[in-house]
């Protein structure tokens, strides 16, 4: 029994190690600030995913500017020639995905730590961005990696990231980002 309970407390330790918090000063204001901001942070799977929920920001709050940030930030394996950015466009399944942001652009701010659906999901800059990995998560030297975001309400949300040729890692998996999370001013209930 105390073996079990030793190997438990270890394995908890090693997966609190394994968490990283990336925080965001504020929302880029140009789509060269954005790049800017990747070019900064996205030498990492959890940077690279941060920037995909700064571009999930932008796409609530300035559609324009949010179009070329998702284009930006997703793998090229993700895109389709199109015209929202330099000759291509996000492909039609994460599209879809974009959609479940209509009437409820408050989900990508729940990636933000301390934003609840008691504070409308909002808080103030810095924000800051937690993420996890688990066993099963990769490593960097194979070029994929899935890491999980922190969402208030509900268990963390996968995105896998895929590194590209330039060393910036880029979102090639990424649609439980969009799904919904508890409507803002519900307070917490009793479940039972």
């Amino acid at each position: 029994m105390k073996k079990t309970i030793l190997a438990l407390v270890v394995l908890a330790a090693s997966l609190a190690a394994q968490e990283q918090t990336i925080t965001i000063e504020k929302l880029p204001a140009t789509i060269q600030e954005f790049e800017g901001l990747r070019d900064q942070l996205a030498k990492t799977p959890e940077g690279g995913a941060a920037i995909l929920i700064v571009a999930a920001q932008l796409y609530v709050t300035n559609r324009e500017l949010g179009k070329q940030a998702l284009t930006v930030a997703l793998d090229q394996s993700q895109l389709s020639k199109g015209n929202w950015y330099k000759g291509f466009e996000p492909s039609g399944n994460i599209k879809f995905n974009l959609g479940q942001l209509e009437g409820r652009s408050y989900v990508p701010f729940a990636y933000n730590d301390g934003a609840t659906a008691e504070n409308g999901y909002k808080v103030n800059p810095p924000f800051r961005i937690i993420f996890s990995r688990n066993q099963t998560s990769g490593n960097e030297a194979s070029g994929t990696v899935k890491v999980f975001v922190k969402t208030y309400g509900v268990m963390p949300r996968p995105i896998t990231m895929t590194v590209n040729n330039k060393g910036i890692w880029k979102a090639r998996e990424c649609s439980s980002i969009f799904v919904a999370v508890k409507p803002p001013g519900q307070a917490k209930g009793d479940d039972l």
